[in-house]
This record gives C-alpha cells, sequence and structure tokens, in this order.
C-alpha cells in the first residue's frame, strides 16, 4: 500500500516537561494495562514513554494519563466535513487499515482529530 504523502498533515506538539518539542497523544491507562502493551499497540517503545512521561519504573495504574510518542509517524489531521471514506481516498489506503491502525470502534471523527498512518 502507497499512503499518499502530499495529503498528510503535520504537527508538532509542545508537550515535553523541559520545553523540549514532542510529537504526541495522550492515552489514560485501562485496567489490565501494562507499558509493554500500551507501547505495542501505539507503534512505540516503553523507553519512549517513560521518558517522556518521567517514569522511573514500568509500572502504570488505571485512570494514569501518558503521552505517548508519535515516532515520526505520518498522520491527517481531520478537518470540517472529513470521513474516513474521504481521508481514505485522498491517502491512497483502505478505511479498514486506518480503523485498524488508529483503533477506531466505528466511523465516527471529531475535527481535530489526529488519524496515524
Amino acid at each position: 500500500m502507497q499512503i499518499n504523502k502530499n495529503k498528510l498533515r503535520y504537527v508538532n506538539l509542545p508537550n515535553d516537561r523541559n520545553g523540549k518539542e514532542e510529537d504526541c497523544k495522550y492515552y489514560t491507562v485501562k485496567e489490565g494495562d501494562t507499558l509493554f502493551n500500551i507501547a505495542k499497540d501505539n507503534h512505540t517503545s516503553m523507553q519512549k514513554i517513560m521518558r517522556i512521561n518521567h517514569l522511573k519504573s514500568n509500572l502504570v495504574y488505571k485512570g494514569e494519563v501518558l503521552k505517548i510518542p508519535y515516532d515520526n509517524e505520518n498522520y491527517y489531521i481531520v478537518k470540517e466535513h472529513d470521513t474516513l471514506e474521504s481521508i481514505a481516498e485522498e491517502c491512497n489506503v483502505e478505511v479498514e487499515y486506518i480503523k485498524q491502525h488508529n483503533h477506531l470502534p466505528n466511523n465516527t471523527l471529531e475535527i481535530g482529530q489526529i488519524i496515524m498512518f
């Protein structure tokens, strides 16, 4: 699958406490989550999550909010009138690929939502 990278948008979100710019999103830890699985599901490493969140161990707790780095992945920011179908067509991917890669349970999108590729 060849992604049309001309249609992707990029953002830098300043989130690191040291003032360093990091591309990241936020994740709320659920019961049964481990740092290993969170990292795997988000295509990053435990070490990067630990560093950006200043964690001293790999233990995480239900309800804890973690910053998750994007690891220089390509992503698209949803704008008004976007649909999964229109994004898929613009970026030359299948809707199911977007849903699976972003763990989307349905086709509902919000303006400003970040879709990762």
